[in-house]
């Protein structure tokens, strides 16, 4: 009777934790493809070209840079919110693909 139910109890937390990791490689996965949307976003904008003026400041981290900001801002407004998704989908239709669009922001300098 105990071993039945300590191995009951043992399954709960093993399946718990497998939840738990692949729940947070999905919103990993999914932070690192709004940001590397966002960097291709602030790469092709006039606000990043706008931003490096500075002989030592390169385009790449500014975009980053940008982009970060604005994803952690994402959350304090619906505007934010929206324009980060929208900026997603936009990015989604250019490449096909979150693995085409994670390959091309790794070749154009994205930092993850």
């Amino acid at each position: 009777m105990f071993y039945a139910g300590f191995m009951l109890y043992a399954g709960i937390v093993v399946t718990a934790l497998i939840v738990g990791f692949l729940t947070l490689r999905a919103v990993t996965s999914r932070n690192c493809f709004m940001k590397a949307a966002l960097y291709h976003y602030f790469l092709n904008s006039n606000e990043a070209k706008g931003e490096t003026h500075a002989k030592d400041v390169s385009l790449p981290s500014t975009a980053y840079d940008l982009a970060i900001r604005k994803f952690q801002k994402m959350n304090a407004s619906l505007d934010d919110y929206n324009f980060c998704f929208e900026i997603l989908n936009h990015q989604m239709r250019i490449f096909g693909s979150r693995r085409a669009m994670l390959q091309a922001a790794r070749r154009r300098h994205f930092p993850k």
